[in-house]
């Protein structure tokens, strides 16, 4: 299991448990050069026309987009760009495994056994040995790819805990942030780069029909993760020349990943003795290991949540 051969990492000032493959590719859209047969792969064609000489004559053909049921209920979706290439879009992780509660870092593999699947479902898909082989030589575009690493805590509520901290505290150096109901965005509407940070339990419930390869094992290790999520796009990528598959390795997501997360500014937590002392004698009762007797579980719920929220405090 992912929880075996954990060790401890000081985040915020927070005992975080650390696990091995934290890290993972999310969503990507990208293009690979795979011989395809527009016609039959497409339901829909549109021949756009521009005027020429006072005629109009007709451009390249545009196919339309499809979504790809996996075999785990999951979807991606499919254009066919010309009968070279083929743009795909969605989590293909997921859309292979039916959960993505784990992932992968290899963009390769990943993009590989996407397109052997498609080829297996589709027999307008009909890759040539030349464009596996480039496939493998990381040669596609990406235009979107989205990396993320698994902050683990010991149990659910200190996960939970821990994104309220963000949510009512946490800033980011000239990003905007947008709190939703299970996360927040800094640089949600940007061009370039999103952070966000979101409770992976509650997502895993709320896409649960997605997510049909859970085990037990694995929702029980999604409430202990706060995901922390980073969102590049095209712009970035031509910047930072990484639109390439071949530029992409684990070590370069670790990095993207852990340069975005260590510029999340969170206030330091208060000084026990400066609380308020009703708190005080909660920590202490708690430090005695006799909360169940002093207070009752609502009571105890609702100090932790202030205690974190206001104070920067995790119990």
């Amino acid at each position: 299991m992912v929880l075996n051969n954990v060790l401890n990492q000081e985040i915020n000032n927070e005992e975080v448990l650390e696990a091995k493959n934290l890290f993972a590719i999310d969503y990507l859209k990208l293009k690979v050069e795979i011989t395809n047969n527009p016609l039959e792969l497409s339901q829909d064609m549109v021949i756009p026309l521009t005027k020429f000489d006072g005629e109009f004559q007709p451009l390249q053909e545009s196919y339309s987009k499809q979504w790809v049921c996996g075999s785990h209920n999951d979807k991606i979706q499919i254009k066919s760009i010309n009968e070279n290439e083929i743009q795909i879009k969605g989590n293909l992780f997921k859309w292979l495994n039916g959960q993505n509660v784990t992932g992968t870092t290899d963009l390769i593999q990943l993009v590989l056994d996407t397109v052997t699947r498609l080829s297996q479902i589709f027999n307008a898909i009909t890759p040539t040995d030349t464009e596996i082989e480039n496939i493998k030589l990381g040669l596609f575009r990406i235009y979107r790819i989205d990396v993320n690493k698994a902050l683990l805590f010991d149990d659910k509520q200190k996960a939970q805990q821990y994104l309220t901290l963000i949510k009512e505290h946490g800033t980011y150096p000239r990003r905007d942030r947008e709190v939703e109901k299970n996360g927040i965005y800094f640089g949600k509407r940007s061009k370039r780069t999103t952070l966000l940070y979101y409770f992976k339990g509650q997502e895993v419930r709320t896409h649960n029909k997605q997510q049909i390869g859970l085990t037990s094992e694995l929702k029980e290790y999604a409430d202990h993760m706060v995901r922390c999520e980073v969102r590049l796009f095209s712009q970035q990528l031509r910047d930072s020349e990484l639109q390439y598959g071949y530029c992409w390795d684990e070590e370069l997501i670790q990095q993207l990943v852990e340069d975005s997360h260590c510029k999340l500014n969170l206030p330091e937590p208060i000084s026990e003795i400066e609380l308020p002392a009703k708190y005080i004698r909660f920590l202490a009762t708690q430090k005695q290991g006799a909360l169940h007797i002093g207070y009752t579980a609502s009571t105890t719920a609702r100090y932790k949540r202030v205690l974190a929220r206001d104070y920067g405090l995790m119990v």
